[in-house]
C-alpha cells in the first residue's frame, strides 16, 4: 500500500490536516486554541516524529499517526520504538484525543511470499498491543476497510416487517384474553393501506372508526340471528 493513497483518505474521508504547522509555529494544530506548546518543547517534539518518519494527522475527533516501513526487517525491529515517540503526544493532547489515538503502520514491501507466516504473527503482535495507541497494519485495499473513521459505517436496515409480523403472531397466539375488535384493530394498522396514511391523522381515525363499526354490525348480525 503506498502512503499517498493514505494521505489522500485522510483529506478525503475525516477533513484530517497535518498536526504540525510550519517551523515558525509554536502551537500544535487543534480544532480551536486548546492546547499550546512551547517553542523548545514543540521544537523537540516535531524533530523526534520527523526524525523517525512519523506524520502526524488530525481533525477535531481524533489523532492518527502513520509510518511507512519498506522491509519486513525494518517494520519487526522498530514499531514498538516508534510507539514510545508517539506515546510523546499523550502529555500534550487533551483528553478526548487521548481516547482517539491511533498509530497506522504502512507496509510497502513485497509481502506475498511470507512463506513461513513470519509476517502475519508479526502484524498480529502489532495490532494486539494497544499500549499508547490502537494500531493498524495498512497492506492494501482490504486493510483500509477495517478502519473506522475512512468508512461510513452505515446502519443496518432493520427489516420492519418481520418485527411486525413476530408481533402478529405472538399476539394470534396470546389474543384469547382480548376484544376481538382490539384485535382486529391492531390487524388493521399493519395494513399497507393503514401504513400509507399514518402521517394522516384524521384518515387514520376514519379507518379505524370504520373496522370498529363493521366489527359491531358483524356482532349485531351474529345476535341476530
Amino acid at each position: 500500500m503506498k502512503i499517498e493513497v493514505v494521505r489522500n483518505l485522510f483529506q478525503e474521508k475525516g477533513d484530517f490536516r497535518l498536526l504540525f504547522l510550519e517551523n515558525q509555529e509554536e502551537r500544535l494544530v487543534f480544532e480551536t486554541d486548546d492546547i499550546k506548546i512551547v517553542k523548545k518543547e514543540m521544537a523537540s517534539l516535531r524533530k523526534s516524529f520527523w526524525d523517525s518518519g512519523l506524520e502526524v494527522w488530525s481533525n477535531s475527533q481524533r489523532v492518527v499517526v502513520t509510518k511507512v516501513y519498506e522491509s519486513f526487517t525494518y517494520f519487526k525491529q522498530t514499531w514498538r520504538q516508534e510507539q514510545i515517540i508517539i506515546s510523546n503526544l499523550l502529555n500534550y493532547l487533551p483528553l478526548k484525543y487521548k481516547n482517539n489515538l491511533y498509530f497506522l503502520i504502512v507496509l510497502e514491501f513485497d509481502w506475498k511470499n511470507d512463506i513461513n507466516n513470519e509476517l502475519l504473527m508479526e502484524k498480529n503482535r502489532a495490532e494486539k498491543n494497544t499500549k499508547y495507541c490502537r494500531k493498524y497494519i495498512i497492506q492494501d485495499a482490504v486493510d483500509l476497510e477495517r478502519i473506522p473513521f475512512f468508512n461510513n459505517v452505515e446502519k443496518p436496515i432493520v427489516d420492519s416487517f418481520a418485527y411486525e409480523q413476530k408481533f402478529i403472531d405472538r399476539l394470534e397466539s396470546e389474543s384469547q384474553g382480548l376484544s376481538p375488535d382490539i384485535v382486529q384493530i391492531i390487524h388493521d394498522y399493519f395494513k399497507p393501506k393503514v401504513r400509507s396514511v399514518l402521517h394522516d391523522k384524521e384518515s387514520l381515525k376514519a379507518i379505524i372508526e370504520d373496522g370498529l363499526e363493521e366489527g359491531k354490525r358483524d356482532a349485531d348480525s351474529k345476535i341476530d340471528h
